[in-house]
């Protein structure tokens, strides 16, 4: 089953605008140069999703981002992608609306591939003192910005973990562009070249009752991550997973879950059948 709004391309304009409106850089020179990019990624898009986005090259600023009526800072570097994976209306909107609508104060999000912190940010402040964000990502380079956005939001409910997920502890070597920090891989499509430790969910979180989402996105590992998640997956609520396929579909439903499609991301969602008195709420854009 697939997930999608009733209005989509209405949702599509609100997105385009809140992505110029709601999302402005420190001083004036450097809030229109970034609406100027941000409308020619919104072009890009429009006219060919494969089309390469532009990255943000005009020196370091701050960044501040409204969703939802919540106001969230973060960094935004010279040469990086950030300025694409930092925009919730521009970026994987169906999937963060999601998260933002399924979380309240004191529950546990597990960010698995958190990037800059889009998602931890995000979730830190929606969980409140009581809950808590374990927020999993392997690239130092993001790893820098990821603590640095933590800091500017004045989150102390974050956990980092700064080492790669899957299925069995060890070590694995992880490729990367510096333009494209966000496609952190074990493929060798990247200039750059890590070597890392190895955790799974299940060491990370045994000490967790319950877990009320977890996202998965690690650019093509997300099987191995949820192989090392199955006791974390019987005490999960809802699971969101890049990877939409065949394996992973099955193993999720031998695990309890329903299953639907994200719209238009084309992510999966998990929900547990052992919760599925909980429900998620879907207000529209504003």
């Amino acid at each position: 089953m697939a997930l999608i709004s009733k209005d989509f391309f209405g949702d599509s304009v609100k997105r385009a605008v809140g992505s110029l409106m709601k999302v402005t850089a420190d001083g004036i020179g450097n809030d229109l140069l970034l609406k100027s990019v941000t409308f020619l990624n919104l072009v890009k898009k429009a006219v060919c999703s494969k089309m390469p986005l532009t990255v943000w090259r005009y020196g370091d600023c701050g960044i501040k981002v409204t969703f939802f009526g919540e106001i969230y800072n973060f960094y935004l570097p010279n040469g990086y992608d950030f300025n694409i994976f930092l925009n919730p209306y521009f970026h994987e909107y169906d999937i963060t609306r999601l998260v933002f609508n399924s979380l309240s104060e004191g529950d546990v999000f597990l960010d698995i591939g958190a990037h800059g912190g889009l998602y931890t940010i995000m979730c830190g402040k929606a969980v409140g003192i009581t809950g808590r964000v374990l927020s999993f990502e392997p690239n130092p380079l993001n790893l820098h910005f990821l603590r640095l956005n933590i800091k500017l939001n004045g989150l102390n409910n974050v956990i980092v973990i700064p080492k790669a997920v899957g299925d069995k502890k060890g070590k694995i070597r992880l490729f990367y562009s510096q333009s494209e920090t966000a496609l952190t891989s074990a493929d060798r499509n990247g200039k750059n070249i890590i070597e890392t430790q190895v955790t799974t969910i299940d060491e990370v979180a045994k000490m967790l009752d319950f877990v009320r989402v977890m996202k998965i996105d690690t650019e093509g590992y997300d099987y191995n991550v949820l192989r090392g998640a199955l006791k974390t997956l019987r005490k999960t609520y809802c699971v969101i997973v890049e990877q939409n396929t065949f394996d992973v579909r099955k193993l999720l439903v031998n695990c309890g879950f329903h299953l639907s499609t994200l719209n238009p991301s084309g992510y999966l969602l998990g929900t547990n059948n052992a919760f599925k008195d909980i429900l998620i709420r879907q207000p529209e854009l504003t």
